[in-house]
């Protein structure tokens, strides 16, 4: 009869076995060409391909077989973030045969914009392994503006969007005077990544003029930003023989659009950094103001 340190001996070398072996398989490569991983549809290999912090894309990785293997899965994972590794079966390999493993990766939420990220892939078969590295960098999140114009068919304002994708947007008032010719008016706009702008105005409208003053910009869900004294004023927009408009951000910028339907002419004066320019356009020539990363511009 075996004693109790002879077995303990024998399982101890059955150990060392299985382990020796385990690094051995771990060690074989697993022979694989034509790889090409896509992230969002766009392959790796030959763009830069950006991504969004937090942000979960799919990842397609395509390769053909060089050896019949079995049981293959596939992982993936960002950086050294092996506890958010994602993975599927692939089941057998047969040499000469054509595979593509479907994933969804989660980007961090830590990382930086401008930040290179490492996509690492692993294959593991029962017989052999293989691993590669690929690059995608984080790009900055581009929040919906708000561009604002006055219209003279509607004769009043009007606010679109600039971003990513089709902008959504939100409009809410609330009437500050029993004709609710003052009101607050805010509105949301939305793009395809529900990235959002909040925009609120005080907005005065009567006969022949409107005026109006950005209060706040809001971003996701980061603090508001309160914009310095700023108004955009509209007059003569009734029958639009003489249109005045004038936007104004306080030392920033002054610009004004006066057009005179006789003439059919726009004279357009631009004071910014304590300089003047003057210029004359043919037509009616409209001033939009635009929301800028938590300020205020300006074009036509």
């Amino acid at each position: 009869m075996k004693s109790m340190k002879q077995i303990q001996i024998k399982m101890l070398i059955l150990f060392l076995i299985a382990v020796f072996l385990l690094n051995f398989i771990n060690a074989i490569p697993l022979n694989i060409t034509n790889q090409i991983v896509h992230v969002n549809g766009l392959d790796v290999g030959s763009n830069n391909v950006s991504v969004i912090a937090g942000k979960t894309y799919p990842l397609t990785f395509q390769f053909t077989a060089q050896d019949n293997i079995e049981n293959v899965e596939i992982y993936a994972w960002i950086n050294n973030e092996r506890q958010d590794t994602v993975g599927i079966s692939l089941g057998d390999l047969i040499n000469g045969n054509n595979y593509m493993g479907k994933l969804n990766i989660l980007i961090p939420k830590d990382v930086k914009p401008g930040e290179k990220l490492i996509i690492h892939i692993r294959l593991e078969g029962d017989t052999g392994n293989w691993e590669g590295a690929y690059f995608i960098y984080v790009k900055e999140i581009l929040y919906p503006e708000a561009v604002i114009i006055f219209n003279p068919t509607t004769k009043n304002i009007e606010v679109t969007g600039i971003g990513e994708g089709d902008i959504k947007i939100n409009y809410k008032e609330r009437c500050m005077n029993k004709k609710c010719n003052i009101k607050r008016v805010s509105y949301t706009l939305k793009d395809n990544y529900n990235n959002t702008l909040l925009l609120k105005l005080l907005y005065t409208k009567n006969n022949n003029y409107i005026n109006f003053q950005v209060l706040k910009l809001k971003y996701n869900n980061k603090d508001k930003i309160k914009i310095k004294d700023n108004h955009f004023f509209v007059d003569g927009f009734k029958d639009l023989n003489r249109l005045h408009q004038e936007i104004y951000l306080k030392n920033n910028f002054k610009v004004s659009a006066d057009y005179n339907k006789k003439f059919n002419k726009t004279i357009i004066s631009i004071n910014e950094e304590n300089q003047t320019s003057k210029d004359i356009k043919n037509g009616l020539v409209l001033i939009k103001l635009i929301t800028n990363k938590g300020s205020l511009n300006y074009n036509f």
